[in-house]
């Protein structure tokens, strides 16, 4: 509740420009399977202040690290972010490359010392992981995760790379309760729910078709081409 607020907080100043929460979470039990701090760190994608923050310290692995990445995809303000002695792995520090190479961030730094080591997918941590290049596959979420809530909203970020629609996209649904896709609000973010559980496998191969309508059999380099430009 106490990281929940502060976010709340944060998200709605409009003059707080830097903000140092290092070494916060180490004493702090992990709440559904995660460090608290990611429940601060979703709030910061209604943020317009911020241009400095340190969550160094903080316990933050590859999970939070997707959290971090889909709240900071559209902070257009923050320049500069610490993230050092956190276990990143492999996996969090691919979140933090993604979030650096997207147009739409404003992100130009970030400091990661002390983060090579971390737990991968598995039984101590998520058996489930985001790839940006195969991001297709059965999901099973449970939406009061905030590692869960971060990768359907990937998985949206996605479709709409793909320009597909929630409909094309998301296929083969199982969810309770009953669930409906979120519109997308004024700042173009879509809100999640934050409990229920849902399945559903996610697919891009409509888009892959109709880009290779009218390829014939033997144009496998318009095939390439055409291949290539929808990823």
């Amino acid at each position: 509740d106490m990281y929940v607020h502060l976010g709340e907080l944060v998200s709605a100043s409009s003059t707080l420009e830097a903000l140092h929460i290092a070494n916060c979470s180490t004493a702090v039990v992990e709440v559904r399977g995660i460090t608290p701090v990611a429940y601060f760190i979703e709030h910061l994608s209604r943020d317009c202040s911020l241009n400095f923050l340190d969550i160094s310290l903080n316990r933050i692995d590859f999970r939070c690290a997707l959290v971090l990445e889909v709240a900071l995809e559209h902070a257009r303000r923050l320049a500069t972010l610490e993230v050092a002695h956190n276990p990143l792995g492999i996996l969090g520090t691919r979140s933090l490359l993604r979030l650096l190479c997207r147009s739409e961030s404003g992100l130009l730094y970030f400091k990661a010392h002390g983060c090579g080591t971390g737990d991968g997918s598995g039984q101590n941590t998520d058996f489930q992981v985001f790839s940006a290049t195969k991001p297709e596959g059965r999901y099973k979420l449970d939406l009061a995760r905030p590692y869960h809530r971060a990768l359907l909203r990937i998985l949206y970020t996605t479709s709409d790379r793909f320009k597909l629609s929630p409909q094309e996209a998301f296929v083969q649904i199982n969810a309770t309760p009953a669930y409906e896709h979120p519109a997308v609000d004024s700042n173009g973010r879509r809100c999640i729910p934050t409990s229920g559980h849902l399945e559903v496998n996610f697919s891009v191969e409509k888009a892959y078709q109709r880009a290779l309508q009218g390829v014939g059999e033997s144009e496998f380099e318009l095939f390439l081409e055409r291949r290539i430009a929808t990823a």
